[in-house]
């Protein structure tokens, strides 16, 4: 292989470049100017962790409210001929933005008392999974043009099934919040 004239020149002189010495200024100018290694920054992290949280709420809303509309559209479409079922189907749509406003609600106050990394959260966001899996199953039937006044109805058990389930918890939670409130003061008169 041939070598290249640098690399000759190189292997040809490295004991002259060993005998040199860089001048400690150089070596302090170089420490100078390197940045210390890169502190944590808390708020920043929090923030953008705010921010991905936010962005990732206010997406499942829109998702949520655009299959709301695109269901809604739906049964009026189905219903138009039939008045007393157009009126079955404005009366849903009024029943859904109802328990979807409560479900709402008081899923916030869940995940207030018990946070939003307990398992009670988590075992929440589990049931509700498969009943908004449910909830997807029945709007389907609905635009197949299923017996719609059965599955309107199971559409809205669904909804209240949601809202027991929390007001369930609710009460479990504010149950354990107090026994764990009176435990605290018995172990402070002691």
């Amino acid at each position: 292989m041939k070598k290249d004239k640098l690399e000759q020149f190189v292997s040809n002189n490295r004991e002259a470049f060993d005998e040199l010495k860089p001048d400690p200024k150089i070596w302090k100018g170089i420490q100078n100017d390197m940045q210390p290694p890169g502190k944590l920054h808390w708020k920043r992290i929090l923030w953008r962790a705010a921010a991905v949280l936010v962005i990732f709420t206010a997406s499942y809303f829109f998702h949520d409210l655009v299959n709301q509309d695109t269901a809604n559209n739906s049964i009026v479409q189905h219903e138009e001929a039939d008045p007393e079922s157009l009126d079955q189907a404005k009366t849903f749509i009024e029943a859904e933005a109802y328990y979807t406003s409560q479900i709402g609600t008081k899923k916030k106050e869940v995940y207030r008392i018990a946070g939003k990394n307990s398992s009670v959260a988590k075992e929440l966001d589990v049931e509700f999974d498969e009943l908004n899996q449910v909830l997807k199953e029945l709007k389907r039937d609905l635009n197949d043009n299923a017996s719609n006044t059965e599955v309107l109805e199971a559409m809205i058990q669904n909804y209240r099934l949601k809202l027991m389930i929390l007001e369930e918890m609710l009460s479990q939670l504010n149950e354990s919040k107090i026994a764990n409130e009176e435990r605290e003061n018995d172990e402070y008169e002691l």
